[in-house]
């Protein structure tokens, strides 16, 4: 290898950690994972679409894994939440991948994009359902566990048939639909995306879809600093810039969806 390849593969490498560290970094404020940034990142920088995808789910699993440290220390995790909803999710997005042959490409984006420009602009302008009487306690809430539990099983339909982590669906879901805190949405979604990232982890660890992949420990190393950065940085936030930021990334979404192709 001649010093200009080898500095041109340098510099490569050090631009494929940059881009995965600012995912990283920015999306684990959102108690998102980055899967749907990480595997066309990786695609991009040379990766088949197979190592891309088992790739991606380990950074995946290492982002929200850190980012969940942080704020399960912080008690911005409600476990019930995490467990009752979250098998809702995991249900939904099972239905969803049975039924995901079934449904033409165009209903699928256009039920995806409605939804994100709702949920965005909704977030942007800060428009949530009122909060439920809680025994006049302040900052306490309740669940309409009848219409939360549908709705979470929806959303995870939706996420498997348009292929992105359930966090990008869940977190306006709660914050919006049932007017929970919004770092505490951020917190369960960071914790249900470790859960089902680690689930499909398994399955790529049993195949040969790592083979070959040397840097994947590395880059795992890297998201995993960008995520514990990206939630430090989440709970000194002032929440209603993060409220619109996230409005900003699902309007965003929502036009791509309604407008590609």
């Amino acid at each position: 290898m001649t010093v200009r390849e080898r500095n041109s593969s340098m510099t490569t490498s050090l631009t494929l950690i940059t881009s995965l560290f600012l995912v990283a970094f920015t999306l684990s404020m959102f108690g998102l994972g980055g899967g749907a940034f990480y595997t066309p990142i990786l695609v991009l920088f040379g990766y088949t679409f197979h190592q891309a995808v088992a790739t991606s789910l380990l950074l995946v699993f290492a982002t929200s894994l850190s980012a969940s440290t942080i704020y399960i220390r912080a008690h911005k995790v409600d476990w019930p939440v995490v467990l009752v909803l979250g098998g809702g999710t995991a249900t939904g997005a099972f239905l969803g991948g049975l039924v995901a042959d079934r449904l033409s490409e165009q209903l699928i984006s256009s039920l995806f994009s409605v939804f994100a420009l709702v949920a965005g602009i909704a977030l942007a302008f800060n428009l949530t359902a009122p909060k439920r009487n809680v025994a006049a306690h302040p900052g306490w809430y309740s669940l309409n566990l009848p219409l939360a539990l549908p709705s979470c099983l929806l959303a995870g339909v939706l996420s498997s048939l348009i292929g992105i982590g359930g966090g990008i669906i869940t977190v306006p879901l709660l914050t919006v639909g049932f007017a929970v805190p919004l770092e505490i949405a951020i917190g369960c979604s960071a914790v249900m995306v470790t859960a089902t990232s680690a689930s499909g982890l398994i399955g790529h660890f049993s195949s040969s879809t790592f083979d070959g992949i040397g840097k994947a420990p590395l880059l795992a190393l890297v998201v995993c600093v960008g995520g514990l950065l990206g939630a430090r940085i989440s709970l000194q936030a002032n929440k209603d810039l993060l409220k619109r930021l996230l409005g900003a990334i699902l309007v965003a979404l929502g036009l791509f969806f309604a407008f590609r192709g």
